[in-house]
This record gives C-alpha cells, structure tokens and sequence, in this order.
C-alpha cells in the first residue's frame, strides 16, 4: 500500500529522465557496480527490489563504518607526530605534537569523518558524465542537518543529570559556527543569486579555496591571533612572580575574607593558574579512560556561578538618594574556601548598613549541590536566620563530611530566599511583592518620611559559594628525566626508567606505562611494555625496567617512548607552565662506537628501518588473524569471551573485515599507506553506496534528493553519533562532541561541493555547449553562449533555505542553554529532555519541508 501511495504521488519522477539518461532502475540505466541484473532487473517486482536494494545499502554502510575505523586510525597515527623541541623560555627539551589540534580536527579528522558524503559528490559527477547530480549535493546538507541537529540532541539526552557540558574555545566555535552558516549561505548565493542555476568558475574556486580560509582562521583563533585567546592563558602558578603572587593573595583575601589563611590561598592560587589542558589531551584521556573522572576547577565553577547568582541592580541601588530600604540580607563574602579536615565552614549574613536596625527581619536559607554532592561531601543545611532589633550578624554553620580518599576542589551553593520582615502591622511576607500602602503604614509608624520603600531585598552577595579543598593529595606522576641514552652492550640488559611522585604523596595509587615504537621497535629492539605502575603510601619513586635487546645494531642511534597515562586515584600527571605534560621519557640506544661511523654511512645512503618494516609485515599478518576471530586475538580468547551475538555480528561483518584486512597497518609509512589504502576502500564502497541509494529511490519513486537526505545522509553519520556520544559523556567539554559537528558541516561543502563543482566547472568551460548539453540545458544558451556547469537550485535551494533556518535556530538554542543551564550539553532533567526532543522536532521538519 505504502508503494502503491509512493508511486501515485511521484509518479512522474518514476518516468522523469535526468541529464545523464534514463533513471538506473529503468531499462538502459546504470551505475558503476549495480544493477547487476542489467535490463532484466528493471522488470523485477518493486517489493522485492525495494528489500534486496535496502539491504545491501545497509550492508555497504557497514562496511564503509568499518573501513572508516581503520581510515580515523591512520589520522590518528599522521596526527600524532610527535617532535622534542628545545624551550627557550624554560631552557629544556621537551615533547610536542607536530599537529596543530585545531589544523588536524579541520583537516584530516574531517575527512575521516566526511570522506563519504566527499567522494559520493564527486563520484557520481563522474558518473554522470559531469552533469549535476542530486544524491552528492543532497547527502551533504543532509547529512549536515543531521550532524546539527541528530547527533546534537543525543549529545545534550547522553550527559547524567544535573551535570552540563560547555565548549571551551569558544573562539574556535565560533569561527567554525559561522563558517558553517555562511558554507550555506554561499550556495544560496551562488545557485540563486549571481549565476541562477549555473556554477561558474570562479563561484566553484572560491568555495574550494574558502576551505584553507576557514582553517587559516581557525588556526589564528586557536592560537589567540584574533584578540581572544581560546585556551594556553595561564602559565601555571609555579611560574609567578613574588609580585604577582602578592597582588593574587591580596585579591583572594579580599574575595574569601581577611582571615584566609596562606595554604588555602596558595591551593586557590593554583587552581586558578593551572596550566591549561589542550583539545587533544582531553581527547586522549576520554578515548584510553572511560573511568576517568571529571576534573573540577574552582576558579572555573566560581566564574560560572557569579553569573548565575549576580543580582542585577535593585530599585534601591539605582535611586539611592531618593529611595531607601527598610532592611537588605546577604552574605558577607560571596566567595568561601575551607579544608575538608576543617569539619565545617561558617558562613556570615549581615544586614546591609544603612537599613533601619530597630525591625525584625526574616530569612530562610538552604544548602544546593554543585559539584560537592550532600551526604558525600557535606551535610545538607537549611533553617530560618532572625535578625531581630540591632542584631546585624548571624551565622550559618555547614558540616564537612571528611574522608581519606582524594578528591579534585569542589564547591556547593548556599543561598538566601523568603525574606521577610517580622511587624505588628503584617504578618511574615515575601518581599517586594509587599503592597506599597503596608510599606508606608510601617514607614509612618517608625516616624520615618519616606514616599516608597522597599520592605526587605536580598544584597548583592545573596547566594554564596562555598569550595571544599581536600588536604588528601596524592600527588603529580612524572619520569625524573625525559631523557635517556644507553649504549648497546654485547648481550641484552635492562634499563631502569625512574617515575617521581611529586607535590603530595597519600594513598596507594596507579599509572599505566606503556612503550611507543619511533625509530627503534619492539621487540626487535626492546620488550615492549604495557603495565600499571603502583605507587603504595607514602611512596615517592619507582623503576620501570626495560629490556634493551643486543643486535650488533647497524642503525647509528635509535629511538622509542615511555609514556604514563591513565593516572588513578586522583593522583595526576605533572606538567609544564605551558599545559605540556611530562608523560613522556625518550629513550636513545646508541651503537657501540666500533660500528658507528659504518652505521651512519648506511643510514644515510637507505633512509629505511628495517625493523619497522618488519614490525609492520607482522601486524598486518595480525590483522588477517584477527579479521576470523569475533573477539580477542587467539582462538583460545574466542571460545572464552565470545557470546552468541559476538558470533552473528562476526559472521554478518566477516566479508568485510577479511576484505580490508588487506590495508596496510599504520606501521608503514607512519600511517599514510593506510591512510590512502583505507580511503580507496571508501571510494569503492561510497561509489556502490551511490549506486544502491538510487537504485533504491528510483524503485521506491523517490527523487534522488529525498533519498539522499534521509537514507544516505543518516547512514553515513550513524557511526559518527556513536563516537560524539561516547565523546560528550567521557570529556570534560562539548568541544570533542558538538564542537566539531560545525566544522565538520563547513568542511562538506568546501570539500565535497568546491572539488566536484570546480572539476564541473572545468570541463564544460573547455568542452563547451555540445550536443548533449544543448538537448538538456538549451533553455540556458541565450544566457550562458559558451556552456557552462548547470546546477538546478530547486529542490537543493530549498533543501538549504530549510536547513538555513533549522541550523540557526539550533545555535540560539545552544546559546540560551549555555547561558540558562551553563552549557550547551546536559543539565536538569526537563529542559534536558525538550531541548533534545526541540533539535529532533527540527530535524523532522527539515525532512518534511525538504519533501
């Protein structure tokens, strides 16, 4: 019935033929791959076409998911290169990545994620003998609508309750969300406006080269060149001056209170100055950790909360001359610090001078959760304060709860609400809603001549922040030396790495230390380690030992890393002024001296590491036994661990992942045979893809750009919702979740529409009108004499037009949350909840309208 419904509203398309011949489902059409019967497939029944046509669209997006995952492998090993440097400023040598992390997120990573929605544009281009097609064009924004819209309301339902998410470089968001709506806006421009229906050289050009554009300002936001530095602010507090320190604890003291205290200051101190952590590290402890904790800064907690509690000026402060309050409440420092050992804090509220003293005020308080947690961190407190005649002051006392295990400075909340004032003339009543004749009945009554009054209004200080600092430290993880020389002996020997704990040492307490291969490989070099080092009580270093392996090497010196990651318990990795981390300890075997010079005479002349390639063909015959095996990697492991869907899943992906086992390892080449191998095998599967989804639509009588964007679109961005989720709950931030999504979309049509449409562009301004263009596009010769690359805006203008509005929308939506809940992702439970049902509502009427 749905078909029959399908075939009497489209009808027309099912005979319609598109500039490059018949549709591929009728007799005489054709793809690259399918269909595979020919003609006689045209006639088969459109039930059965329709099922076998889904099924093998499913069935490639499975496979383009898989060899995706090996493809985002290789860009992660190109990506992260790493080179030692020497520091000027600091005088040493140290680690850093050779990638920039906002140039590889714009460019490789990118890629990785929309190397199929890329490739089906300009495959079919090519298919279609270079005339416009509507499935390329069509996945792209749809699959931009999806990313925006889908992926993101996953990301926001995906957070715990009660926690929030915010994007950190705002800057960087910020250049890539507009680049994202103007990517758009420019195809509205350029299919609409300067050349209606055609793209012209130059048009086609400029989209491409609007690509290095975003990601020249992307790269200047990230590094601060727009005069807003995205992140690398702070130096560290250990790089302060004394003059600086000083003016710091002045300004604390004068936040906390004049009896803060200098160890509570200094932890403060240090907390607010802590070296800012880069994207990439973020990235990195979200991928290998999934236990790891969310670390809390209470500088940044406490530069969310002014926010939230900053009182705006009241009717009193404004005409202050003119008008005057009867009584004011508020805290006497908004901001407090205590040590968890303290057992409690105290907390003072005062009536604000200059109210009347003689009047009986009231007030109800109540402790809130932030990221201390009652009955955990503290035990909840609420009660009603009375400030009665001259009584000024009273105090709210909060106890502690104080454990032995560590836990990063956290804060909670007491505020102050329902005051009121205690009278023979009333009866307790929140204020200001207190009617003006009652306020000037208490007025006359305390001989006191004011016109209006306020009865009793919350201070500036009306809620106060309260940050708990755990004396528990268990201290900061790092090598004693980043690195290490070792001269080759005649037989194996083994190399004892040293590992400091620094800066606290309480309780027992885990690092893992594993072993990357650079010049020198395992195990043909060294034993390859991969452990967890423990460091019990009160214990300050330990050994790693490391097995060196004689060869009689004929390689002049060679290199590999130990690194630490995975810090448990709260312990944490040290790091430099500059955010680097000293997880990092390069060690150097060096060739005993007799070999030397004939070492580096071969060296120079091959520039070839034998054993990485060795390392590489070993993987790669790995890859083999892992691809017939549902779990581990021996048969042993399988009979153990496999279940019974393990076993299905592996015989439904078996094909697959017997076929791409054949690409290299990222072993070769520090990852780009594996790049390019891994991103042939997309372009085989995007261009059967592209065949099956048209296949499918012409079967079902739909035009190819609906397919595009509802089949293709949300198969080839299934597998990138996955990892935003995975991303939004792991790391501390949204920028790996939904930071990316804009980017991503920007990079679409720069890439997927400037490469196709500017090769579009180039032929017929060389082939010119030919016979075949004149018999589709001859309405367009008295406009376009020399021919040019027809570009119908129609269905894909208004597909964009739609996506234009929903995509706005979104980001005010984003906006309101991160300033209403304090970020763009999580929150309470309700507004949670409608915001994510809001983006999936737009999204199903951009498919609607798009319809």
């Amino acid at each position: 019935c749905v078909n029959i419904l399908i075939a009497g509203i489209y009808s027309p398309l099912c005979e319609a033929m598109p500039a490059g011949g018949p549709r591929i489902c009728h007799p005489g059409g054709s793809g690259l791959f399918f269909p595979v019967g020919g003609d006689a497939e045209a006639n088969w029944h459109p039930g059965l076409k329709v099922s076998l046509y889904l099924f093998g669209l499913g069935y490639c997006f499975l496979g383009v998911a898989i060899v995706s995952d090996i493809f985002m492998s290789a860009i992660e090993r190109i990506t992260s290169t790493k080179s030692r440097v020497f520091d000027k400023k600091t005088k040493r040598v140290r680690t850093v990545r050779v990638w920039n992390d906002t140039v590889a997120n714009l460019t490789l990573m990118a890629l990785g994620s929309s190397a199929p929605e890329i490739l089906l544009s300009v495959i079919e281009l090519f298919k279609d003998e270079m005339h416009f097609g509507e499935l390329g064009p069509g996945t792209i924004v749809g699959s931009a609508a999806f990313n925006l819209l889908g992926i993101t309301a996953v990301c926001i339902c995906a957070i715990p309750d009660g926690e929030v998410r915010k994007i950190k470089d705002l800057s960087v968001y910020a250049v890539t969300a507009l680049f994202s709506l103007f990517a758009y806006i420019w195809l509205l421009i350029i299919l609409m406006a300067t050349s209606p229906d055609v793209v012209d050289l130059a048009e086609a050009v400029i989209t491409l080269m609007l690509f290095p554009l975003l990601v020249g300002i992307a790269f200047g936001a990230d590094k601060g060149y727009l005069g807003a530095p995205a992140r690398a602010t702070n130096v560290g507090a250990e790089n302060l001056t004394k003059e600086e320190l000083a003016i710091l604890f002045t300004e604390l003291k004068a936040e906390f209170g004049q009896d803060l205290d200098q160890d509570t200051a200094m932890t403060l101190i240090a907390n607010r100055n802590e070296a800012t952590k880069t994207r990439a590290q973020y990235r990195m402890r979200a991928g290998l950790s999934k236990q790891a904790t969310r670390a809390t800064d209470p500088a940044r907690f406490a530069a969310s909360k002014d926010k939230d509690y900053k009182s705006e000026p009241t009717k009193y402060q404004s005409e202050v001359e003119t008008r005057v309050q009867l009584v004011a409440l508020d805290f006497e420092h908004r901001h407090h610090a205590v040590m968890e050992s303290d057992g409690k804090v105290t907390l003072s509220v005062h009536r604000q001078p200059g109210t009347l003293p003689w009047l009986t005020a009231v007030t109800r308080y109540q402790t809130k959760s932030g990221s201390a947690t009652e009955g955990q961190d503290f035990i909840a407190a609420q009660g009603i304060l009375e400030f009665g005649p001259g009584v000024n002051s009273r105090d709210i006392v909060v106890e502690l709860i104080d454990d032995d295990a560590w836990e990063s400075a956290e804060y909670f909340d007491v505020e102050l609400y329902d005051l009121a004032i205690v009278d023979r003339h009333m009866k307790v009543g929140a204020c200001p809603q207190t009617p003006r004749t009652q306020a000037k009945s208490i007025a006359r009554d305390s001989e006191a001549l004011y016109d209006e009054a306020e009865m009793v209004t919350k201070g500036p200080y009306s809620a106060a922040i309260v940050t708990i600092i755990d004396d528990d430290d268990p201290g900061a993880l790092a090598f004693k030396d980043d690195f290490v020389r070792i001269e080759e002996t005649k037989e194996d020997s083994t190399l004892q790495v040293a590992v400091s704990r620094k800066a606290g040492s309480k309780g027992r307490v885990s690092v893992r230390v594993q072993t990357e291969n650079d010049s020198a490989v395992a195990p043909s070099d060294f034993e390859a380690i991969d452990m967890e080092l423990v460091f019990e009580d009160k214990e300050l270093s330990k050994q790693v030992p490391v097995v060196i392996k004689a060869k009689g090497r004929f390689e002049g010196t060679e290199r590999f890393r130990m690194t630490l990651s995975e810090p448990k318990d709260g312990c944490r990795l040290d790091e430099a002024p500059d955010g680097t981390l000293f997880n990092t300890c390069w060690i150097e075997i060096a060739a005993n001296d007799e070999n030397k010079d004939m070492v580096e005479r071969l060296v120079s002349r091959f520039h070839i590491n034998y054993d990485r390639t060795n390392l590489g063909f070993q993987e790669w015959k790995g890859q083999f036994v892992v691809a017939m095996l549902p779990t581990g990697e021996s048969w042993a492991e399988a009979k153990e661990e496999a279940g019974i869907c393990d076993w299905i899943m592996h015989l439904i992906m078996f094909p697959w992942k017997l076929f791409f086992a054949f690409v290299p390892p990222p072993n070769f080449a520090n990852g780009w045979c594996c790049f390019f191998a891994a991103l042939a095998g997309i372009g085989l599967l995007t261009a059967a893809v592209g065949d099956l989804a048209a296949l499918l639509g012409c079967s079902m009588c739909l035009p190819d750009s609906i397919t595009a964007i509802t089949f293709v679109a949300l198969g080839t961005s299934l597998p990138d919702t996955f990892a935003s989720k995975s991303a939004a709950v792991e790391d501390p931030y949204a920028d790996a979740s939904i930071g990316n999504i804009t980017g991503s979309n920007s990079v679409n049509v720069f890439l997927g529409l400037g490469i196709s449409w500017t090769i579009g562009a180039i032929y017929w301004r060389v082939q010119g009108p030919s016979a075949e263009w004149m018999q589709h596009y001859g309405d367009f010769l008295s406009a376009y004499p020399d021919g040019g690359f027809v570009v119908k805006a129609g269905g894909l203008g208004f597909s964009v037009s739609i996506f234009l509005c929903c995509a706005s929308t979104c980001m005010i939506v984003l906006f309101i949350r991160r300033i209403v809940w304090g970020g763009e992702l999580g929150g309470p439970k309700i507004p949670k909840v409608g915001s994510a049902a809001f983006m999936v509502a737009l999204w199903f009427v951009y498919i609607a309208a798009s319809w």
